[in-house]
């Protein structure tokens, strides 16, 4: 905002009282010998703009590439627009707080936040990869009740903080690499959310949850733990777990899936502690060649039928008191390959039932499976 109109709504507030409060948008051209926020040059106006989360709305389109936060800056608004060249923006330097206007990218080269990035002043934002894409290489804190990541483009993030909500929408495929836990809840609605993978496990708490809704996708390219967390699919969505990676579900941490599951590649699933479930309503699992099913510790995984190995070798495993593999079919290994079922006490009956009803595979305590030997036993042999 230049100094004239500074002038002279400062002149209109004494005779008039106060102004109401209005958008300014400021447009960065890069115009100044550095690439300071704080340098009047490096703004149309040659005046930089006032830190407002209400009030201000930055524009990026012209001028150098790589603007610096040199103080902490609030602004309602961020877009980026017809950037000329082959590349977009990198900003960097101190946290950049943003209102509920968002941030959106109507230029199609992809634009990076290098800086941490808060919306944790207002209670739900956006973040709209418009046209491209947009990169956040630094924490992203959300705002108190939703940020909503949607667009055409792709986004890449790292770090969320906060306890809300994080809802993606939007045709576009979200990859997201954290190295710290989560506990807010997620909603995929629409496009790809992917876990990207960096040889860490990625780790959601127990105030977590994940809902892979509609048509869309759920790439985990890194081994999940869900630590309490909660994880609902519907069955039109899909969830994809990469080859050599591992589920985990542990420490009462639920799995519910409508409709079938079928994932392809080697990989594995753990379910272990009481209350930790793994289950398919009224369909069936199934697992490619080389992957492995572990029950533990009282966990339970549950479906009409769980196939591992469907395409090659399979492992299925049962242990430690209380686990439960509930299944009407249980089929490890395609034929003519491996297949191996360990148990310390339940085995697979040598001739599967037909049209039996649902069976419940128990490991127990070897006490618990000596007394049940010894009721079995004739009496001549006791």
């Amino acid at each position: 905002m230049n100094a004239p109109r500074l002038l002279a709504l400062s002149i209109a507030s004494l005779l008039f009282g106060p102004l109401p409060l209005f958008g300014v948008t400021d447009t960065w051209d890069g115009g100044g010998g550095n690439d300071d926020f704080s340098t009047d040059a490096n703004w149309a106006d040659d005046t930089a703009p006032v830190s407002s989360p209400t009030n201000t709305d930055l524009v990026f389109g012209s001028g150098s590439l790589h603007p610096h936060v040199d103080s902490p800056f609030n602004a309602h608004s961020i877009e980026f627009t017809a950037i000329p060249g082959t590349l977009g923006f990198i900003l960097d330097g101190l946290t950049l707080s943003v209102g509920s206007g968002g941030i959106v990218n109507n230029d199609p080269k992809t634009s990076q936040f290098e800086n941490v990035v808060s919306f944790s002043g207002v209670a739900s934002s956006t973040i709209n990869a418009n046209n491209g894409g947009l990169i956040f290489d630094n924490t992203v804190v959300l705002p108190t009740s939703t940020l909503t990541v949607t667009g055409f483009g792709d986004t890449s993030f790292k770090n969320f903080t906060g306890t809300s909500a994080l809802n993606k929408s939007g045709a576009g495929t979200m990859t997201w690499t954290p190295n710290a836990t989560a506990n807010f809840a997620v909603t995929v609605a629409a496009g790809t959310l992917a876990m990207g993978a960096d040889g860490l496990g990625d780790v959601f708490g127990s105030n977590a949850t994940i809902a892979i809704n509609g048509t869309s996708t759920f790439n985990i390219n890194e081994s999940l733990i869900l630590d309490g967390a909660l994880l609902t699919r519907t069955s039109g969505a899909n969830m994809n777990l990469a080859a050599g990676k591992t589920l985990t579900v542990q420490n009462g941490g639920d799995v519910t899936l409508s409709g079938a599951f079928t994932n392809t590649t080697a990989s594995s699933i753990i379910v272990t502690g009481t209350g930790s479930t793994f289950s398919s309503s009224n369909s069936s699992l199934e697992f490619g060649g080389g992957s492995s099913l572990s029950v533990q510790a009282g966990g339970t995984v549950a479906s009409n039928a769980v196939n591992i190995g469907t395409s090659g070798d399979g492992t299925a495993a049962v242990t430690g008191s209380g686990s439960t593999l509930d299944t009407f079919s249980l089929n490890v290994g395609l034929a003519g390959y491996s297949g191996t079922f360990c148990s310390r006490t339940a085995q697979l009956p040598t001739t599967a039932p037909s049209r039996s009803p649902a069976r419940a595979l128990r490991s127990r305590s070897p006490a618990a499976a000596r007394r049940r030997s010894a009721r079995r036993a004739p009496a001549a042999e006791r």
